[in-house]
């Protein structure tokens, strides 16, 4: 058996059953306000017009309060990125901070660089003097040394 849509449906359905006329109208009729039931098809359709405006009601309730929530977590991740941001211009800082120590680094140890070659150069010069002096001995002496030599053997061969 159907379930009837409208009074006037519920109605006959009585009167078929057996019920009087009068009292299945009566019956109908406060059913139908009790649990809706539409008495008339332009009943039917205010109220499917009334449902319809409170769904719609209810979804742009709906989306409101999504969009709010949106909002929020939107605000929260732009919170979280300001945090995450501010931390990598802190850590940018203390780069550039390192940066500009090793920099300094580097120009003291280019000084002490030049500084080591330019002493090198130095005793380089003066080695390569004293070196030369000694060359200048050493040839002295052994020039004298075969001078003595040649002379011994001539005295040698003279009397000899």
């Amino acid at each position: 058996m159907a379930v009837p849509t409208d009074a006037l449906e519920l109605a006959n359905d009585l009167i078929d059953c057996g019920m009087p006329r009068e009292h299945a109208e009566v019956l109908a009729a406060k059913l139908s306000e009790k649990f809706g039931l539409a008495a008339s098809e332009e009943d039917l359709d205010r109220r499917l017009a009334s449902e319809r405006e409170l769904s719609d009601a209810r979804f742009e309730a709906l989306l409101e309060r999504i969009d709010a929530r949106f909002d929020r977590a939107k605000a929260e991740m732009d919170a979280r990125f300001a945090q995450v941001d501010a931390r990598f211009d802190q850590m940018d800082a203390r780069l550039d901070q390192m940066d500009a120590r090793l920099d300094q680094m580097d120009a003291r140890f280019d000084q002490a660089r030049s500084e080591t070659n330019a002493r090198f150069e130095l005793y380089d010069a003066k080695h390569y003097a004293r070196f030369a002096e000694f060359e200048v001995k050493v040839y002295r002496a052994v020039a004298i040394g075969t001078g003595l030599v040649l002379a011994a053997i001539s005295i040698w061969g003279a009397f000899g």
